[in-house]
């Protein structure tokens, strides 16, 4: 006898919900190389994803292209949701931290979670210190979210060439571990990319790079191919060429472009095992440089001068200035040079040529923005524990403890000089202590010892350099105003101390044209921006008038020609004011000369005393209305008459 059974409709519809859910869930999956494991994200309508178009359902189509699910569900249709990344992104070898941008939506009510691997070092898997997370909000719509590699471990590496990017978005909890597995929403999507070849870790691709070992010796001057050391590095990619231990860009000296060549025997310092002929190769080691600076441990001292953990003989740049140390030791690296003698050598001096400029700003020509390098104007880098075990700021050297700079140390008017150790860098007759919004009274280039830096009328300090930092107490310019700046009178990016054309007038000239001395004569008379003062004192000691010329007519000229007779020496007459004067209420710039665009190159030119041009009087009123002209009886103007070239 056979038994039936009937079943209850909430039987059935149960029987009928199990059945439903053995079918296939809709799925996006990932279409790397088979290597990098399976990631699979359930279609669900409404839920986050990557780019602008949402997931589509595919099977798993792993490849060496990454590009099966780019317009297919698997079965033959399909759409190309691959949009969240731009895979021709620039990625380089030897990086110090990346970030790229993804596109994301989230139309969900719910934060999400996006993470993105980068196999940096080719090893076709996703490891966990190669990926990067972030919170893409609720509501988001066609939303730029970066990703921040900051981990040196993860984007530091050698390997160059094809490589492969995955990016998962879900709010289900997932970390920088979870490259693989399902996950209940969103989307994942992988990506061929390209690791250019820098072997500096300058920034720049080898292919577009004509210093690629950093040294600051072009390329085509060490000759690609050659080997003069016989390591196999070819010179061109050999930061130490003739392997004597002391680096090729200390060896190419200031101009490496054309490398020093010490002892004239046609053969550069960085190619010579006897750069100085003295009989004593260069690679002779110095007791007790554990460091290889050139310094031996008694010059360099005990203790972390500039407190970033690294002891003095194993640090590279014991200041912080970003000067390596091989570099500010000077050309006898037995005796390290004191170029300002002020008692502290350069290689710990934080402004080794004592014009009120930390040398930490006068060193990379503003690779490096001043407010990021040293937003606290203590003269050394905000590290923030940047340092790797050598002592050198990481983001500075080519790549992790390479203790290479990525720029070279900078000589503007290449004069030989670097600027660090310039007293004028730019080489415009303006000392750069000036240029920097400093004093400097007795015209020597230095800053002046006697500051009063409360305004009190005291003097507070004496040139004193009581915490032995090398920079003297007391200084005042525009760097020690909060948030103070190097000045850029003209605004072209370009710092005063570094601008020939300061004021971006097309010239430059002194910055003080006569002396101080009685019955000075002349200002400033180089063309382009004369001196501020022309002759100070009028009469000398048997009364005679001052020289009537403040500057050349070229330029603007001195302030004032000569102000008044030494009457204590007998002097009666007041000298004359200069023809054109410098810097006044009239010409807060002292450049003497207004061109009016009338006509002719550059317009016509009022320069002085004589025949008005037939415009001037609305030209005049225009200034009057702009707050030019401020003083009381100002004498006629002479026109310069229009010339196709002035």
């Amino acid at each position: 006898m056979i038994r039936t059974y009937s079943l209850s409709k909430t039987a059935l519809l149960v029987l009928s919900v199990m059945a439903g859910l053995t079918q296939a869930q809709a799925a996006d999956t990932g279409d790397a190389p088979d290597s990098f494991g399976v990631a699979t994200h359930d279609v669900v309508a409404d839920a986050v994803y990557l780019g602008r178009v949402g997931p589509d359902d595919n099977s798993p189509l792993g490849g060496a292209g990454a590009d099966a699910d780019d317009a297919t569900d698997g079965n033959g249709g399909g759409t190309d949701d691959e949009d969240g990344f731009e895979s021709d992104t620039e990625i380089l070898q030897n990086l110090k931290q990346l970030s790229i941008s993804v596109i994301a939506n989230n139309p969900g009510t719910e934060d999400a979670r996006l993470v993105g691997w980068i196999d940096f070092d080719g090893d076709g898997r996703f490891d966990s210190k190669e990926g990067s997370s972030a919170t893409v909000p609720a509501g988001s719509v066609d939303a730029s979210i970066s990703l921040l590699w900051r981990n040196r471990e993860s984007v530091s590496d050698g390997y160059a060439g094809p490589s492969y990017a995955r990016f998962r978005v879900t709010t289900d909890e997932i970390t920088t571990a979870d490259s693989t597995g399902t996950a209940s929403d969103g989307e994942v999507e992988d990506y061929t990319i390209d690791i250019l070849a820098d072997v500096d870790g300058d920034g720049i691709p080898d292919r577009t790079d004509t210093d690629n070992d950093n040294d600051g010796i072009p390329d085509e001057v060490e000759v690609v191919g050659t080997d003069t050391d016989g390591d196999g590095k070819p010179d061109y990619l050999d930061t130490d060429s003739d392997n004597d231990g002391i680096p090729d860009f200390v060896e190419a000296g200031t101009a490496p472009a054309t490398p020093r060549d010490s002892d004239g025997d046609g053969t550069p310092d960085y190619l010579d095992l006897d750069s100085d002929n003295d009989g004593k190769p260069d690679s002779t080691s110095i007791a007790g440089d554990d460091d290889g600076d050139g310094i031996d441990a008694a010059n360099e001292g005990e203790g972390d001068t500039d407190g970033d953990g690294i002891l003095n003989t194993d640090d590279l740049d014991s200041d912080n200035d970003l000067i390596p140390d091989a570099v500010e030791v000077g050309n006898d690296r037995r005796t390290p040079v004191d170029t300002d003698g002020d008692g502290v050598p350069d290689f710990l001096d934080l402004d080794s040529d004592n014009d009120g400029v930390p040398d930490l700003l006068e060193s990379s020509d503003g690779m490096f923005a001043d407010e990021v390098l040293d937003d606290d104007r203590d003269g050394r880098v905000d590290g923030d524990g940047q340092y790797g075990s050598n002592g050198y700021f990481n983001p500075a050297e080519t790549f992790f403890d390479s203790g290479v700079p990525v720029f070279v140390i900078v000589d503007t008017d290449g004069d030989g000089v670097r600027d660090y150790l310039d007293s004028d860098s730019d080489n415009d007759t303006v000392a750069d202590v000036l240029e920097a919004g400093g004093t400097d009274n007795d015209a020597n280039g230095l800053v002046d010892v006697l500051v009063d830096v409360d305004g009190d009328g005291m003097v507070d300090f004496e040139g004193t350099d009581e915490n032995g930092d090398g920079l003297v107490d007391g200084i005042v310019n525009a760097l020690t105003e909060e948030g103070g700046q190097l000045p850029d009178t003209d605004d072209d990016g370009i710092p005063d101390l570094r601008d020939a054309d300061a004021d971006g007038s097309g010239g430059a000239g002194g910055s003080m044209g006569g002396d101080t001395a009685a019955g000075s004569t002349t200002g400033g008379s180089t063309p382009g921006q004369g001196g501020d003062v022309g002759g100070d004192v009028g009469g000398d000691a048997s009364g005679d008038a001052g020289n009537d010329a403040g500057g050349s007519d070229a330029g603007a000229g001195g302030d004032v020609g000569g102000t008044t007779g030494d009457s204590a020496d007998g002097g009666v007459t007041d000298g004359t004011l200069g023809e054109t004067g410098g810097p006044s209420d009239d010409d807060p710039l002292g450049r003497g000369r207004v061109e009016t665009g009338l006509s002719g190159y550059g317009g016509c030119s009022i320069i002085g005393n004589s025949a008005r041009d037939p415009l001037l009087p609305g030209f005049a009123l225009a200034m009057l209305a702009g707050g030019f002209l401020r003083r009381k009886g100002a004498k006629a103007a002479r026109v310069n008459p229009c010339s196709e070239k002035e």
